[in-house]
């Protein structure tokens, strides 16, 4: 996946590389999901595997601390572009990199289409703050300035905490072919 405007060097300037990221499934919570990380012959990132929901309900991938994200002050939104599987994903943006942070996740849910390479714009204030799962209302994104890593998340839950209308037992694809703060 190349990085672009939210991708920053450790020095201060922005620059186009590959991000480094990381799969986080449900397991941890006594799941029983699978996925894994590669890349396509176009150099694109993907995450794929198997949803199993006796016992838990996600996978997830994200960047890892040595991506640092940065987010331009003029940014209003997130823009990303995918090729998926037909389920209802949701773009990530945390507070914290530690698995069991308190800090809330900011979440923006986008339907996928099977095949299909999609572009979503998704507003930052229009993403819903949740931590594991559970929707917490009246906190916003104030200050995107504190996001230090994105992800993609496959949730039996939507950024409202309802249930996923597109989510289920059986295998799931991604690619991802940018994401960036616009």
């Amino acid at each position: 996946v190349k990085c672009s405007s939210w991708l920053n060097d450790g020095e201060g300037s922005a620059s186009l590389s590959t991000a480094t990221w990381f799969r986080v499934n449900d397991v941890i919570m006594g799941g029983k999901s699978t996925s894994e990380l590669s890349k396509d012959s176009s150099n694109q990132l993907v995450f794929s595997g198997n949803i199993n929901t006796d016992g838990g309900g996600f996978a997830a991938m994200r960047t890892s601390e040595t991506c640092v994200v940065t987010v331009p002050s003029h940014a209003t939104a997130v823009k990303l572009t995918v090729e998926g599987d037909g389920h209802l994903w949701k773009a990530n943006l945390g507070m914290g990199h530690s698995l069991m942070d308190k800090n809330p996740t900011f979440s923006h849910d986008f339907l996928t289409e099977k095949n299909i390479v999609t572009t979503h714009t998704l507003p930052l204030e229009k993403f819903a703050a949740q931590r594991r799962g559970t929707t917490l209302k009246g906190v916003m994104l104030d200050d995107p300035s504190k996001i230090q890593y994105v992800g993609l998340i496959l949730s039996l839950v939507t950024q409202e905490g309802g249930p996923n209308p597109h989510f289920g037992d059986g295998p799931f694809r991604i690619v991802l072919h940018e994401l960036e703060f616009v």
